[in-house]
């Protein structure tokens, strides 16, 4: 391994990345290693600037190349020129690409991948030992979704929650950081041996799918969370559990006995998107 990126901003109105890269670059002895470069990647300037989740459409769903036939939006373009920014950094080498974000959900520090290499398995199993209260979800749907990380197999996205959006805060800021060093101490260990984490057993929660608001047909919301379920995330959700308010008073109750977990709920900008949070089962395996 050759090569850390490490990307912030690719959201602007995530200002924890952000302001952790700019002073990482600012203070490049924080993360100088004799063992790999570190390469410093700003995603969205303007989307920063103007303190928006993105310019014209979420750029960390735009690195889905195959799916268009040219490059319209301002992020789309942006996310063609990324890719070949990393790929002249990394120098056709081995690299590490790590995405730095925040969430408006109750999501504690949870790291991300979008694939179950063994090496993605070795990085989560390292710092589940390091990070306690750390989770590992598995974002891997049936389709790509256009994640600046699907550009590379070796990846993890840092997602720390709850905080507003365009706001910095000390707890957010020093996860984050955590997430970093323990990171790059695992880089230093892995250049040294390979096989770190062999033989180990790693806990994900495996995406599954998506569960949205009830809605009305032209797409307005017809309910709200319910309070009880706000802040559930990682807890298996279980039949007639409270799930959404509607707009009358009246409760509106998981239905099925399926043991999935919920993960991401109410994240402000999945409104968008289509949905409340996601659902995921959680799973063992051994590296």
């Amino acid at each position: 391994m050759e090569h850390l990126v490490l990307v912030g901003s690719t959201h602007g109105n995530e200002w924890t990345g952000a302001y952790l890269l700019k002073h990482l670059e600012t203070n490049k002895d924080i993360l100088a290693s004799k063992f790999f470069h570190t390469h410093y990647l700003f995603a969205n300037e303007k989307a920063f600037e103007n303190s928006t989740r993105y310019v014209e459409r979420d750029l960390n769903r735009s690195f889905n190349f195959s799916d268009r036939k040219q490059d319209i939006h301002h992020e789309e373009k942006l996310a063609r020129k990324l890719r070949s920014q990393i790929s002249a950094l990394s120098n056709n080498e081995e690299y590490l690409l790590v995405d730095m974000h925040t969430t408006t959900a109750d999501m504690g520090t949870t790291l991300i991948v979008d694939n179950l290499s063994k090496f993605n398995l070795q990085l989560l199993s390292y710092a589940a030992k390091k990070i306690p209260d750390m989770k590992a979800f598995a974002w891997i749907e049936d389709t790509k979704s256009g994640f600046i990380n699907e550009i590379n197999e070796k990846n993890i996205t840092i997602e720390i929650g709850p905080i507003e959006r365009s706001t910095l805060k000390q707890e957010s800021y020093e996860r984050t950081l955590e997430c970093v060093l323990v990171i790059k101490d695992f880089m230093e260990e892995y250049k040294l041996n390979p096989s770190i984490e062999e033989g180990e057993e790693v806990e994900i929660y495996k995406y599954h799918s998506k569960l949205d608001y009830p809605r009305s047909d032209t797409k307005l919301l017809k309910a709200m969370l319910h309070k009880d379920f706000e802040k559930r995330n990682f807890e298996v959700l279980k039949a007639e559990s409270p799930v959404f308010y509607d707009l009358s008073g009246k409760t509106i109750c998981y239905a099925k006995d399926d043991k999935l977990i919920p993960v991401f709920i109410g994240e402000a900008s999945y409104y968008e998107k289509g949905f409340a949070c996601c659902l995921t089962k959680k799973i063992k395996l051994k590296i």
